[in-house]
């Protein structure tokens, strides 16, 4: 998992490829705005399987490191003194697998930091968070493919990036059917909280979250965005292992569009899960990523193939 903060991640002059999309937005003078008030956003990527610490850790001291040539957050070169490298945390709870892909943002508690930050600093952006990912959900959900929680139940990434983008921007310009899912709102919450009198403690709590659900799809609704459409992408099969690498790389335009745009603070982007199957097969390579993960450190070429793996990712977030 990394977790990377970008302290000039919207300025215009960014020479990133993720941003490099999106350089007219990111001069829009709303955004700006935001920028120069201070926003608070939040952005977690995650990556799967682990890493091998050795291929992994920065040299140097703790401001004056670098990352080696061949290592595997080489490519974040360019990017070095906006980071700060964090290992050793403590999840409080849970072990291997299973154990930290639950506990990596909830410490063991019933919701995660991403959730909680939301609730903060993301109710009143259209979205209060947005949760992406790539290949999350082919084995369904549970603690080996899910690292959102709230009110200790899954916060389910979407896999598809046309339906982010339909959530981003199918409604712009349809005034009539926003005004049609307005009213439809408005009828299911007034139904809503009439039934909520009749209920018992526990049911009013699982009410209330989906009364704060609805707020949030109203905030969608009537919220709009700063920024105009870009080309949708094409349908493809985003579950199929080849389309990975486009998933991912669509999903992380999204998300930057989404925090530069102003739609949300709080965005995750997840590629795959806690023994994630995938195979690298745009590397060269047959094995999966988790078979890779458990290569015996005297195996030399399946670990140059591992680090060849973790290097790839890290590229993404360049």
């Amino acid at each position: 998992m990394h977790l990377l903060h970008r302290r000039r991640f919207l300025q215009a002059s960014a020479t990133s490829v993720l941003a490099a999309p999106f350089v007219r937005m990111l001069n829009h003078p709303a955004v700006a705005s935001t920028e120069v008030g201070g926003a608070q956003r939040l952005l977690v990527f995650f990556t799967p399987n682990g890493t091998i610490h050795d291929h992994w850790r920065p040299s140097g001291g703790e401001t004056d490191f670098a990352f080696p040539t061949g290592s595997v957050m080489e490519s974040l070169t360019p990017h070095r003194d906006q980071l700060i490298v964090l290992e050793g945390m403590d999840f409080c709870t849970g072990d291997n697998h299973e154990g930290g892909m639950a506990a990596m943002l909830t410490a063991g508690g019933s919701d995660s930091i991403d959730q909680i930050i939301s609730d903060h600093v993301g109710t009143e952006s259209r979205f209060a968070s947005l949760e992406l990912g790539a290949l999350t959900s082919l084995w369904g959900g549970s603690s080996q493919t899910r690292m959102c929680y709230r009110a200790g139940g899954f916060v389910t990434p979407d896999d598809s990036p046309l339906n982010v983008f339909d959530r981003m921007f199918g409604d712009v310009g349809d005034e009539a059917l926003l005004a049609r899912r307005q009213r439809m709102l408005d009828i299911n919450r007034a139904e809503i909280r009439d039934l909520r009198g009749r209920l018992g403690a526990e049911e009013k709590q699982r009410l209330d979250a989906h009364l704060d659900a609805l707020d949030a799809v109203e905030r969608a609704i009537a919220g709009g965005s700063l920024c105009d459409a870009p080309v949708a992408p094409a349908y493809y099969d985003v579950n199929e292992n080849d389309n990975f690498p486009t998933v991912a790389q669509q999903q992380i335009d999204l998300a930057v569009q989404a925090l530069a745009c102003g739609m949300t603070n709080v965005a995750t982007v997840q590629l795959s899960h806690t023994v994630g199957p995938t195979v690298f097969t745009w590397l060269g390579q047959s094995d999966g990523h988790h078979s890779l993960s458990h290569t015996s450190d005297s195996d030399t070429v399946n670990v140059e193939n591992y680090i060849q793996c973790e290097r790839w990712f890290a590229e993404q977030f360049a």
